[in-house]
């Protein structure tokens, strides 16, 4: 991964030495890493930078790694949450993935789970900015920033899809001034 597009992970824990061996783990792999080590300054890094994984713990001080995922769902929901903690259960682990989460990962872990982990997240967040993109470009170039639901703009879509590959002179009617060109 080249320096200009590494995925951004932030790593949330109130253990200094856990967040350290996360950034060692992350950025051996390539990854450009921030770390908190509260809630609220995640969310203080969260609204600053653009950050594509997020990897919190559960039990923190000031604000726990649920209402932290509640957040990330609400404000950030293109983010990619991970749950690491030292208190697994299965009870929190289906909590944990109802917020929100996209995995769940007991300490203690290895360097190679969390690598896994993290390339799966990132392979996540790729997709949802492809389809994102896809979705915009399809929009923007395909008809021109025409949107509609209906039926017939839909059958009006079916038309240029027919007609545009071929090179036969086509005529547009209709009332002045509705952006015909």
């Amino acid at each position: 991964m080249s320096d200009t597009n590494s995925p951004k992970v932030l790593v949330v824990d109130d253990e200094p030495t856990v967040c350290r061996s996360c950034e060692k783990i992350l950025v051996r792999e390539g990854y450009e890493v921030k770390v908190a080590y509260s809630g609220k300054q995640a969310i203080a890094i969260l609204e600053q930078e653009p950050i594509d994984i997020v990897f919190t713990d559960l039990k923190m001080a000031d604000m726990g790694g649920m209402e932290l995922l509640e957040t990330l769902r609400f404000r950030f929901p293109d983010i990619v949450p991970v749950v690491i903690t030292g208190y697994a259960t299965i009870a929190s682990a289906v909590e944990t993935m109802k917020m929100g989460a996209f995995n769940y990962l007991p300490k203690p872990f290895t360097p190679e789970e969390m690598a896994a982990v993290a390339q799966k997240a990132w392979e996540k967040r790729r997709s949802i900015l492809e389809a994102r993109a896809l979705a915009a470009g399809t929009i923007s170039s395909e008809f021109c920033g025409i949107v509609g639901k209906s039926p017939k703009i839909q059958e009006i879509f079916r038309m240029i899809r027919k007609v545009a590959p071929t090179s036969s002179t086509v005529l547009i009617v209709g009332e002045t001034g509705t952006g015909k060109e």
